[in-house]
C-alpha cells in the first residue's frame, strides 16, 4: 500500500513536478514519518517517528497501570493523536511547498515498504507486549460492575489501578485495591482495606431496626 501511494504521486503531482501533499498527508496517515521519507527528508521524519512511539509507549503505560491516573492516561492519548495530526500537516505542508521532488536513494518503492513494515513491526511489538501484560493480570484497567464501592467508585465507572504499587510500599488502611480471589481466577474485585496485619476486629450483630 505505501508504495502503492508513492507511486500515485509522480502522475497526481505531473503539472507541478513537486511532491504531492496529498500523498505526503496519506503515507504519514499509513505511518508517521514516512510521509517525509516521501518528500525527501528523513533525519525529520525519523525523529518524528520516534516521537509518536514514546507517546505510544506512554500510553501503553497508562493502560498497563504504571501511570494509574485517569488524566496520565488521558494526556498520553491527547499527546499521540495530536502528535501525528501535527505529522499529517508537516508533511503535507512541505511537501507543497518543495518544487522538484526529491531524487534520493531512500525514495524508492522498496524503501517504503521496509520502512513502514519496521515501524509497524515496532509498533506491533509494543502494544504485544501491553496484551501479554493484560493477560497475566498487570494491565491496570478496570471497570466497576456493582456498586458496592460508591460513592467511590459508581456502577460501570471505568479507572485505572496502579499494578505495581505495593511492591515498595505496605498496604494501609483505607486503600481502595483490586485483586482476585484464589477460587475465582477470572474475575477481579475491588475493596477498601479495613485492617492491616497485627490489627485486631471485632464484629457485631445489629438487633432487627438498628441503623448500621
Amino acid at each position: 500500500m505505501a508504495s502503492s501511494l508513492a507511486d500515485y504521486a509522480p502522475a497526481h503531482a505531473e503539472a507541478r513536478r513537486g511532491p504531492s501533499p496529498l500523498v505526503a498527508a496519506l503515507l504519514t496517515v499509513l505511518t508517521p514519518g514516512l510521509g517525509h521519507l516521501y518528500i525527501g527528508q528523513a533525519r525529520r521524519g525519523i525523529t518524528l517517528f520516534v516521537l509518536v512511539m514514546i507517546a505510544d509507549t506512554l500510553l501503553m503505560f497508562a493502560m498497563m497501570g504504571v501511570l494509574a491516573r485517569f488524566w496520565m492516561f488521558a494526556i498520553s492519548l491527547a499527546l499521540l493523536l495530536g502528535l501525528w495530526l501535527f505529522i499529517i500537516i508537516d508533511a503535507s505542508s512541505r511537501a507543497s511547498r518543495i518544487v522538484e521532488r526529491p531524487q534520493r536513494g531512500y525514495t524508492r518503492r522498496s524503501i517504503y515498504t521496509v520502512a513502514c513494515v519496521l515501524a509497524w513491526l515496532i509498533t506491533f511489538t509494543l502494544w504485544f507486549y501491553a496484551s501479554n501484560a493484560k493477560a497475566s493480570g498487570h494491565l491496570g484497567y478496570f471497570n466497576a460492575i456493582s456498586a458496592s464501592m460508591a460513592p467511590t467508585l459508581q456502577r460501570g465507572e471505568y479507572f485505572l489501578a496502579d499494578a505495581t504499587y505495593y511492591r515498595g510500599r505496605l498496604p494501609s488502611r483505607g486503600d481502595v485495591v483490586v485483586y482476585v480471589h484464589p477460587k475465582q481466577p477470572d474475575q477481579h474485585w475491588i475493596r477498601r482495606i479495613g485492617a492491616v496485619e497485627g490489627d485486631r476486629i471485632a464484629f457485631h450483630r445489629l438487633s432487627k431496626g438498628a441503623a448500621a
